[in-house]
């Protein structure tokens, strides 16, 4: 893995605006910069379906999110630069490729509504 630059907060929000607005960008407790997307799949073979689909695709740009599935049906993916502990590049790269996926959504599947954030703009 090459040197990567890590975003700044606005670079970060400036790239999270092109892709699905149901990604959201959030600080952990140790102040890391994430993004991340939950999805509710139909069952329980459609998010495990979904996960492999994420895992090639990470395998593939050698760029390793965090997935969960949990209570069978709600999947969720997180993204950030382990090594630069924060947003690059490479980490929107990987959720628009994500983006390209189709699940099988549960009919009671709600999609994030962004909240405003005068920061990001």
């Amino acid at each position: 893995e090459g040197k990567v630059d890590k975003l700044s907060k606005e670079e970060a929000g400036k790239m999270l605006a092109r892709i699905s607005k149901e990604w959201e960008m959030y600080e952990d407790d140790e102040g890391v910069q994430k993004i991340r997307r939950a999805y509710r799949v139909r069952n329980f073979m459609e998010g495990m379906a979904f996960l492999n689909q994420v895992a090639h695709i990470a395998e593939s740009e050698g760029h390793h999110p965090d997935v969960h599935l949990e209570s069978y049906q709600f999947v969720s993916v997180v993204i950030y630069t382990h090594s630069v502990k924060g947003l690059t590049d490479n980490d929107f790269i990987l959720a628009a490729k994500i983006d390209d996926l189709k699940p099988k959504l549960s009919k009671r599947h709600k999609p994030r509504v962004p909240a405003e954030d005068p920061s990001i703009k």
